[in-house]
């Protein structure tokens, strides 16, 4: 017996509760539950899908369908160790992102081994995982991996996942490395990248080390830190205090300061 579609079972329970309209003795109001009952809004079909999931069938069967994904998982994982091996860095990239989502101490040891010893578009994805996953156990091997790495996006990277951890030691050397990067390269804004790695743990803590970025020489620096700042904190008058950057020498850094603050 085949199961019934999703949007079936969504029309079978809406008519099931529509039923005592649907036969009512009053004919206007059967056409009109019967036009409510063809025509659905979002919200009608949304509250209809509440209604399934808690039904106790479709709550062992959702208890069942996470119950084959966590088997799956595990038969997976060793899958997933044997492919760190390959010299196919595409197989092996894809491995350590799919890693991210066994968030423990063991995958945590084994990405780092990979950002250590793996070549660069290995490293990147070694970042992402770990920043992924979340575990401050990550923050020491970070730390020591940036000391080393000489790739400017990748630092980038490294330091961004520290902030995302609470570690604010980087802000120390990313200025420099988001300066590096905007040289000759056209997609150089990363805001929404560096917002990313700020909030939600560091958040309004960072504005300390962003007013750094404020007076940095570099003004891709400068424009970056301010946007930070501005949608950290979302209000014009928190950013009025910035009104040197009014007469910023780059009419860039100008016209974006007016823009957030007016």
């Amino acid at each position: 017996m085949c199961l019934k579609s999703l949007n079936q079972q969504i029309y079978d329970v809406r008519k099931e509760s529509l039923e005592p309209f649907l036969n009512s003795n009053n004919e206007r109001m059967r056409e009109a539950a019967q036009e409510h009952l063809d025509n659905p809004t979002l919200k009608d079909k949304f509250n209809a899908i509440i209604r399934l999931i808690l039904r106790p069938a479709h709550r062992y069967m959702m208890i069942l369908l996470d119950a084959m994904v966590e088997v799956q998982k595990e038969q997976r994982y060793p899958e997933l160790l044997d492919l760190l091996s390959s010299d196919d860095t595409t197989e092996k990239i894809k491995a350590i992102q799919e890693l991210a989502e066994y968030p423990d101490k063991e995958t945590n040891q084994i990405i780092v081994d990979q950002l250590i010893n793996g070549p660069p578009g290995v490293r990147i994805a070694s970042v992402e995982a770990l920043w992924e996953m979340g575990l401050r156990d990550a923050i020491e091997p970070l730390k020591e991996t940036l000391k080393k790495e000489t790739e400017c996006f990748t630092r980038i990277m490294i330091s961004l996942c520290l902030m995302s951890l609470g570690d604010t030691s980087s802000f120390a050397t990313i200025f420099d490395d988001i300066a590096k990067n905007s040289i000759h390269n056209d997609h150089w804004d990363m805001t929404d990248l560096f917002y990313s790695g700020l909030f939600p743990v560091l958040g309004e803590r960072a504005i300390p080390f962003l007013e750094n970025g404020l007076r940095h020489s570099d003004w891709h620096v400068r424009w970056i830190s301010l946007r930070v700042i501005w949608s950290l904190l979302e209000t014009k008058k928190a950013i009025g205090k910035y009104s040197f950057l009014n007469e910023d020498p780059k009419v860039e850094v100008q016209e974006i300061y007016k823009e957030l603050v007016n």
